[in-house]
């Protein structure tokens, strides 16, 4: 069976089996910059340390609390910076030791201790010209007193915070820094209170998501690209009301160094039951991707939870827009029809392993389903569904060649989505998506064997290879150097997912300077190329997801060079 139609730009195809599971959160990795990890039954739990020291409720008007071992020490974070560059985190640490006090309206912090914990309190900028509280230990209050001024001091019992006096009125603020100036504990962290950040800044996102939605109308983003939209936005909007607080800690981790960065999400919110809906992984699921060392893998296991409904309201909109060429929502009843099989049959398990960048992206994919009989069938309904639609958008049309039983490999029958991309209008805009496509073509092919739903980006090998190493017919992806530590790591945290990306292959797969700044690579030192190979020695860098205690950690790291 053949049919051909048109529709909507995008930089990469997405298989049908992402539509719902994993395509709602791949939305929620993108709106919060990869944040994840950590749940229990305990839902009432907060922040340890504060729990654990604090008495006092914490002022509606704060916004974020920074936390140091010292004014002169900046703990994890040094270490983490002069991994990279070694003898550098001088620099940090008398910037911070110049301006903290200076956000405090301090003239000096004469008296005051600060070889011990010191944490940096801070309220609206928009309400305060100086928007710090300084809690400190304090070794001869009035010379403090003194040498802070014109900021104001309240000490008591060997501690004192220390502000401008509209911040020491606010209520409970002073017994709050008290409380605080008393804890022991010197992790650098940084954590962002997300309730009354919103409440500052509520109408700055709403006008920043406004323009954007002019801009993407402006280019012509109608139809399904402005759906996917809305629907990004929708996320985003609900991450950020159901998230209490994001703490952020530099790390170092084996050859590993970068942050922490932990979501506590509200108790009884949907972000919660999402949280506890998760579990570790032991990424077996890698072992099945093909032989070849992959520039990029991910992989792990992931689930909607309580948001199922949600999750496929949102991908209903969105490809109920495409059947409709755009016109609204008249066919999303046969969208969520197509679409909820896929829900049910996933077990939200998967692994992707990208080896070359260019000229087009070479991908292999695979998910583990329930029922690979009925995945199958499945495979085939969503396909024929998508026949005979066009659709044009940005100076850019996209025909996609749909071909069922393309070819047979070892008894396994593949489905071929093959896509041009052409210009309709000889526009920048156009001209740079036609590149993204590389090249304005791209070829996607679908597989179910067994128990596994597989995909293949950018030739046939690229299925032929997944279907071969899933059979047992050839070695699967054996896991060595950084990724195999990085792996071992990830399953003594009890992790949901890994991202794993080889920077050298990642410069050597993307063939040329220009795209390998693209993927990220210049920045962290391979910048030097001879005949489209880095010159700079080897570098990887990781995510890793997990969740415990209710909550949501990611670790963003990269290895030194």
């Amino acid at each position: 069976m053949k049919s051909v139609h048109r529709i909507a730009y995008s930089t990469v195809s997405c298989p049908p089996a992402m539509t719902a599971k994993i395509a709602f959160f791949c939305s929620v990795l993108m709106a919060i910059g990869f944040i994840a990890s950590a749940c229990t039954k305990d839902s009432q739990k907060r922040s340890r340390d504060e729990t654990d020291q604090q008495k006092v409720e914490r002022p509606h008007e704060v916004i974020a609390l920074l936390e140091l071992p010292s004014l002169h020490d900046v703990g994890s974070a040094a270490e983490v910076i002069n991994t990279f560059q070694p003898g550098s985190s001088g620099f940090l640490t008398a910037m911070l030791a110049a301006k903290i006090p200076q956000l405090a309206s301090a003239s000096s912090l004469d008296g005051a201790d600060l070889a011990r914990p010191v944490r940096a309190i801070f309220v609206a900028p928009k309400k305060h010209e100086y928007p710090v509280l300084l809690a400190v230990s304090v070794t001869d209050g009035d010379k403090l007193k003194k040498s802070a001024s014109p900021a104001e001091v309240v000490a008591k019992d060997g501690f004192a915070v220390i502000g401008a006096s509209d911040v020491v009125s606010i209520a409970k603020m002073s017994e709050y820094g008290l409380s605080l100036s008393r804890t022991s504990k010197s992790k650098t962290r940084a954590t962002v209170f997300i309730e009354p950040v919103m409440a500052s800044y509520r109408a700055n996102v709403q006008s920043e998501i406004g323009e954007i939605k002019r801009k993407f109308a402006a280019l012509g983003a109608t139809g399904p690209l402005s759906q996917f939209l809305d629907v990004y936005m929708q996320v985003f909007s609900g991450l950020t009301e159901q998230t209490e607080s994001v703490e952020l800690s530099p790390a170092v981790k084996g050859k590993l160094a970068g942050i922490d960065v932990i979501l506590h999400p509200r108790p009884g919110s949907l972000l919660a039951g999402i949280i506890s809906a998760q579990r570790s992984n032991n990424f077996e699921l890698m072992a099945k991707l093909p032989a070849a060392s992959p520039a990029l893998v991910i992989g792990g296991e992931l689930h909607i939870g309580p948001a199922l409904d949600t999750a496929v309201d949102m991908a209903t909109r969105v490809f109920g827009a495409v059947l409709s060429k755009g016109s609204g929502d008249k066919n999303n009843d046969q969208m969520r029809s197509l679409i909820e099989p896929w829900v049910e049959l996933t077990s939200g398990e998967f692994a992707m392993g990208l080896t070359s960048f260019l000229p087009r992206p070479r991908l292999s994919q695979l998910f583990r389903v329930t029922d690979g009989a009925r995945a199958k069938n499945q495979l085939v309904r969503m396909m024929k569904a998508m026949a005979d639609v066009e659709m044009e958008m940005m100076g850019v049309t996209q025909t996609i060649s749909i071909e069922l039983g393309a070819f047979v490999h070892d008894g396994i029958e593949v489905a071929r989505q093959k896509t041009l991309v052409e210009l309709k209008e000889n526009t920048a805009v156009a001209q740079a998506a036609i590149a993204a496509q590389s090249g304005g073509n791209n070829d996607s092919y679908f597989a179910t064997v067994d128990s596994y739903f597989l995909g293949g980006m950018g030739d046939e090998g690229a299925i032929r290879d997944v279907i071969d190493s899933v059979r047992g017919k050839s070695s699967g992806l054996k896991p060595t150097g950084d990724l195999a530590q990085v792996l071992t790591m990830a399953r003594q945290q009890k992790d949901s997912v890994v991202l794993f990306v080889d920077l050298t292959r990642m410069a050597v797969a993307s063939a040329s300077p220009t795209s390998a700044a693209m993927t990220g690579v210049g920045g962290l030192g391979l910048t030097e190329f001879e005949d489209g190979v880095a010159s700079a020695s080897p570098t990887s860098a990781a995510m890793t997801l997990g969740f415990a205690d209710t909550s949501a950690r990611l670790f963003l790291g990269a290895a030194a060079k």
